[in-house]
């Protein structure tokens, strides 16, 4: 048997939420349990988030995914035992099993070399948890014990399946949806185990692509985990953001996604993408705010008119110019409006007053400096 990693037991530990913070799960390789020759030559990894799923609040928020494999048996056919670990959800959520299997990953399925395959779930609270041809698998009774901590579950549900590799090429479509988790400043955030890849013989990926697609308008960050190179990465229809943290990407994404390619992977971290909450604030703040894409004077959302420092100022009072796409002369104002997801620069556009409408200019006459 290989031996496993203890990575998704440590992830749960790792992971720091508060009391209004919701985990619900991470997505994940497929794995080989029994020792095999075969290795993964190429993956198509395709994650989008569901749009149609979501609505104002956040519990209709999925994740869909949809990886295409293509293995390589250099022997004879042989059979493997495989798995995806999927990690139990935590903090201010229901965390139990809904009648043994994962209460947040849904439409699980497995297409092996175009033929469906039937999965079953395990329930697992230990790292070697494969021993002798047997999952020590648990009941929900043993996990779910007097001292059980919702806050701090530490077992892992696993679906396993049984792959007849034919010798040669080998192909296997796997499918599964699950929420997206969210903390108290993200709209929503979600993490792929990719270095669980290198346990197949090769203990790489020889061609992997991954698509993300998370919607219209959106911006979001990918931590610098498992790339350095931002120009590894294809951006339909949006552009990428300079941040002043260097291991991050900021994207904005208008339509369509974004596509990272590269050959003999070996993830050295996992993928880790966040898209930060716009928190309200008296004054406005350019290194902390998101400003919006109509200037409205009433109500709980009008538009602020106050800043904290001169730069947040100068950032403010061109709002009316960047809503209509002005390419700011000066570096700070233009590098700031390239990371709000509503702006499309148009060179052509020249501001003048004439330009914007009343109540734009009974705002623009009272922003003013703190």
């Amino acid at each position: 048997m290989k031996e496993l990693t203890l990575f998704c037991f440590l992830l749960c530990q790792v992971f720091a939420f508060s009391n209004d913070s919701i985990f619900y799960t991470a997505g994940n390789h497929l794995i080989s349990l029994d020792k095999t020759d075969c290795s993964l030559s190429k993956e198509v990894l395709s994650i989008k988030r569901d749009i149609e799923f979501c609505n104002e609040g956040y519990e209709d928020n999925y994740l869909s995914v949809t990886v295409d494999y293509t293995f390589y048996n250099p022997g004879s056919e042989e059979n493997v035992l495989v798995a995806f670990e999927a990690i139990s959800p935590y903090g201010n959520v229901d965390v139990y099993p809904v009648n043994g299997n994962h209460p947040y990953v849904a439409d699980f399925s497995i297409e092996m070399n175009g033929v469906p395959i039937e999965s079953k779930v395990s329930i697992v609270d230990e790292e070697n948890y494969y021993r002798n041809g047997t999952i020590n698998s648990k009941t929900v009774d043993e996990v779910i014990d007097e001292y059980f901590n919702e806050n701090k579950t530490e077992f892992l549900y696993v679906y396993h399946f049984m792959a007849s590799f034919k010798s040669g090429e080998n192909k296997i479509k796997h499918t599964y949806r699950f929420l997206l988790s969210r903390t108290v400043s993200t709209n929503y955030n979600f993490d792929y185990l990719l270095t669980t890849a290198k346990q197949w013989a090769n203990q790489k990926i020889d061609d992997f692509t991954l698509h993300i697609e998370l919607g219209t308008r959106e911006s979001f960050f990918i931590e610098k985990t498992f790339f350095s190179d931002p120009k590894e990465w294809n951006i339909e229809d949006g552009r990428m953001v300079s941040d002043s943290i260097k291991n991050r990407l900021q994207f904005i994404t208008f339509s369509g996604g974004i596509t990272f390619t590269t050959k003999d992977f070996v993830p050295a971290g996992e993928l880790h993408v966040w898209s930060l909450k716009d928190l309200p604030y008296q004054d406005f703040d350019y290194t902390r705010q998101n400003l919006p894409k109509k200037i409205t004077l009433f109500g709980e959302q009008s538009t602020l008119k106050t800043s904290v420092d001169e730069t947040s100022f100068q950032i403010l009072k061109g709002l009316p110019y960047a809503i209509r796409g002005y390419v700011f002369e000066e570096d700070f104002i233009q590098q700031y409006y390239l990371t709000q997801k509503w702006y499309r620069p148009n060179p052509s556009y020249k501001p003048a007053l004439k330009d914007l409408t009343e109540l734009e200019m009974d705002w623009l006459n009272e922003v003013k400096a703190k």
